[in-house]
C-alpha cells in the first residue's frame, strides 16, 4: 500500500492524502535531482573521473551551497505561507494536509545532500557497495518507521517516517565520507543561508497593509515576490559566493547584449 493513500474516509483522511499526493508531486524526486545536479554541474562527472581533488572539493562546496541558497526559503515559505497557498488554490476543509507537506518539503535538502554523497563522491571512487548500503539503511529505516508512526498519526506519520528514512541514510553517508575521504560537506559560510532566511518573515507580517480592494491571490502572490526581492537582494549585499558571482557575471553579459 502506497504510504499516502488510506482507505479511512470518515475524517477526511483520503482527502488530505489525496492533496498530499498532488503537492508533492511538486517537490523533486531522487530522479528529478539527477537530472538538476548534471544539468547545473555538467563538469562534475569528468572532473571527478580524473581524481582531481582540488576540484572536486570545489564542486562539491558549490553544491552544497546550491542546495542550501535554494532550499531554506522553500521551506521557511511553506510554513509561513502554507496556510493560504491551501484556502486560496484549493480548500480550507485540505488545511489538516499542511503539516505533511511542509514535513515532507523538509526532505528537498536530504534528498539533495545525499545525491552529492552518492553521485559526486562515492559513484566517482567505485564505492557501490556503500552506495548498496546507503539504499538498505533508507528502505529499512522507511518501512519501520512508516509501520510505527502511520497506524496512529496517518499521512503525517508517513511524511514523517519518509523524513526520517532519507535522513538516517544522509547520516551514514555524511559519517562514511568523513572518515573514508575526509570529506566534509558543512562549513561555517553556509550558515549565511540560515541567516538571511528570516528575512521572509517581514512581507509575511505586513499582511495587513495591503489596500482591502486586493485579492486574496493578489495579496499572496506580492508576499512571495516580496519575499524572494529581499532574500536574494541580501544574498547580493553580503556577496554570496554563489549568487553575487554569478548574477554579477550574468548581469554583465546581458548589459553588452
Amino acid at each position: 500500500m502506497n504510504k499516502y493513500e488510506y482507505r479511512q474516509d470518515p475524517d477526511g483522511s483520503s482527502g488530505r492524502a489525496a492533496l498530499c499526493r498532488l503537492l508533492c508531486g511538486g517537490i523533486p524526486s531522487d530522479q528529478d535531482y539527477t537530472a538538476v545536479v548534471f544539468g547545473v554541474f555538467p563538469r562534475v562527472t569528468a572532473s571527478l573521473a580524473h581524481n582531481d581533488e582540488k576540484e572536486s572539493d570545489k564542486l562539491i562546496r558549490f553544491s552544497m551551497d546550491y542546495i542550501f541558497l535554494f532550499s531554506m526559503p522553500i521551506i521557511l515559505g511553506l510554513i509561513l505561507y502554507g496556510d493560504d497557498l491551501i484556502r486560496i488554490l484549493f480548500k480550507p476543509e485540505l488545511l489538516p494536509a499542511v503539516p505533511g507537506l511542509i514535513i515532507l518539503t523538509g526532505t528537498v535538502p536530504v534528498i539533495a545532500i545525499l545525491n552529492v554523497i552518492r553521485r559526486h563522491v562515492l559513484l566517482s571512487r567505485d564505492k557501490d557497495k556503500v552506495i548498496f548500503i546507503l539504499a538498505l539503511i533508507t528502505t529499512g529505516t522507511n518501512i519501520v518507521a512508516n509501520l510505527l508512526l502511520v497506524p496512529p498519526y496517518k499521512h503525517i506519520g508517513a511524511s514523517i517516517a519518509t523524513l526520517l528514512a532519507e535522513t538516517a541514510g544522509m547520516g551514514y553517508g555524511m559519517w562514511y565520507i568523513r572518515k573514508k575521504f575526509h570529506i566534509k560537506l558543512f562549513y561555517p559560510g553556509q550558515l549565511k543561508y540560515l541567516l538571511a532566511t528570516p528575512v521572509l518573515i517581514v512581507p509575511w507580517k505586513m499582511e495587513g497593509l495591503f489596500p482591502a480592494g486586493f485579492s486574496s491571490l493578489t495579496v499572496l502572490l506580492l508576499q512571495i515576490l516580496f519575499s524572494m526581492t529581499l532574500y536574494f537582494l541580501i544574498l547580493f549585499i553580503i556577496r554570496d559566493d554563489v549568487f553575487y558571482k554569478y548574477t554579477k557575471r550574468y548581469g554583465k553579459s546581458f548589459i553588452k547584449r
